[in-house]
């Protein structure tokens, strides 16, 4: 069985690739920006990958963390995090297949387990962390 996280990646940025909040672009990053951080963004966390084989092929279940991050100034609202979750959820579901190199991508479903907040100084920094169950099957 090979490694489906670079897979996943390279559809993830692909379907995500065209976010915006405001006319402005919202960036989505495979991994943590570290040198410029924008006002909004959202990244991939974690890819969890559980093998589900059957006698014919290599299966596994993916479940996809994003993290949606926003920065509002002065009084804290949620709306930022909210608008740009909307967009990620309709550009993701409902799922339909995804090729890519030796794999082929269902994404199933999403979820999300609440915000996180932050603040510093007059910033608050909301984050809305999703959940998404994918299927995933090597090309045999």
């Amino acid at each position: 069985m090979k490694d489906p996280a670079a897979t996943i990646s390279n559809i993830y940025a692909s379907l995500l690739g065209a976010l915006s909040l405001g006319g402005q672009p919202v960036p989505f990053f495979t991994e943590e920006p570290w040198q410029t951080t924008p006002t909004n963004f959202v990244t991939l966390q974690n890819i969890e990958i559980l093998p589900s084989n059957d006698d014919a092929r290599f299966r596994s279940v993916a479940t996809v963390t994003l993290d949606v991050v926003t920065r509002v100034t002065g009084e804290n609202s949620r709306a930022a995090a909210n608008a740009i979750s909307t967009q990620v959820l309709q550009a993701l579901l409902p799922g339909t297949g995804h090729q890519d190199g030796d794999f082929d991508l269902w994404i199933r479903e999403a979820s999300s387990p609440g915000y996180l907040h932050s603040q510093k100084g007059p910033v608050n920094i909301n984050r809305k962390i999703l959940v998404i169950d994918n299927y995933i099957t090597e090309k045999t």
